[in-house]
C-alpha cells in the first residue's frame, strides 16, 4: 500500500473523532444547563421546606415562589406539577416535569423530579 492511501484513512479517522467530540460537547452544551437549573430549583425546594412554616407560609404561597424561580430558569413548570404539604410534622414539597431538548436530530424528553422535606 502506498503511504498517500494510509494517509488518508488517518485524516478520516482524524475527522471521525473530531465529530464524535464535537457531538459530545454539543450535547452537553444542550444537557448540562437543564440538569443546573434543576438542581437550583432544588435548592430553592430546600429553603422554601425549611423557612415556609416559620415564615408562616401557606402551600399556594410556597408554590408561587417556586413557580417565580422557575420561571427565572426558564424551567416549564406549571402549578399543577407542584406539589407542597405541610403538616405539624414538617413540610415536604415536589415537583415532576418534563422538559424537552432540541438537538437537531432528535428531541429529548427529561423527565425532572426535585423534592425536598424538612422535619
Amino acid at each position: 500500500m502506498d503511504r498517500y492511501g494510509e494517509r488518508g484513512a488517518s485524516r478520516i479517522k482524524g475527522l471521525v473523532w473530531l465529530l464524535i467530540i464535537v457531538s459530545i460537547l454539543y450535547f452537553a452544551a444542550k444537557v448540562i444547563p437543564i440538569y443546573f437549573a434543576n438542581f437550583q430549583l432544588q435548592d430553592k425546594m430546600r429553603d422554601e421546606a425549611l423557612y415556609a412554616q416559620a415564615n408562616r407560609y401557606t402551600p399556594e404561597q410556597v408554590q408561587e415562589q417556586l413557580l417565580v424561580e422557575a420561571h427565572g430558569l426558564d424551567l416549564p413548570l406549571s402549578a399543577d406539577q407542584v406539589n407542597v404539604e405541610m403538616t405539624s410534622q414538617g413540610t415536604h414539597i415536589s415537583a415532576n416535569y418534563t422538559v424537552t431538548v432540541d438537538l437537531t436530530v432528535y428531541q429529548l424528553k427529561l423527565t425532572l423530579t426535585p423534592s425536598a422535606s424538612h422535619e
